[in-house]
């Protein structure tokens, strides 16, 4: 498995989109061996330091979920609560409060590169964030 990156100029460079046919097999799968591993819910390319924009999460159901290109188009409502984050290590013990929308619609592409629109709330709205802030070069550290 690829280390955390925890280099924080590193993770300030924004990602790049995925060019659609673009093979992402192996980078998936990293992506998918972390969120077994690892005690966390969601992975971002860029902290297995690959410069791509592609994001893993776990729904609620536990299942992961993969977006490639994600970009999310709706927000509603704010709410305050904890985040840390893996590549912030001292955060892990001690989450920051950061504010994120209650509600938020992300689209983007699945790892088959098949269209998705999907709506969530809640811990999966603030990880889909969290995820997506990652791609733009955007920490938690950042936020607060």
């Amino acid at each position: 498995m690829k280390d955390i990156v925890t280099d924080v100029d590193q993770l300030h460079i924004p990602t790049r989109k995925v060019p659609e046919g673009y093979d992402i097999k192996e980078l998936v799968s990293d992506l998918l061996l972390v969120l077994k591993q690892e005690i966390t819910v969601g992975i971002s390319a860029n902290q297995l330091g690959c410069g791509l924009s592609v994001i893993a999460f776990k729904l609620l159901t536990g299942r992961p979920l993969i977006f490639v290109n994600p970009v999310i188009t709706k927000a509603k409502g704010s709410v305050r609560g904890p985040e840390g984050c893996l590549s912030i290590p001292e955060t892990v013990d001690k989450p920051l409060k950061i504010v994120r929308p209650k509600m938020i619609t992300v689209t983007g592409f699945n790892q088959y590169y098949k269209y998705q629109r999907l709506k969530f709330r809640g811990l999966e709205a603030r990880v889909a964030c969290h995820e997506v802030d990652h791609l733009k070069g955007i920490l938690i550290t950042d936020l607060v």
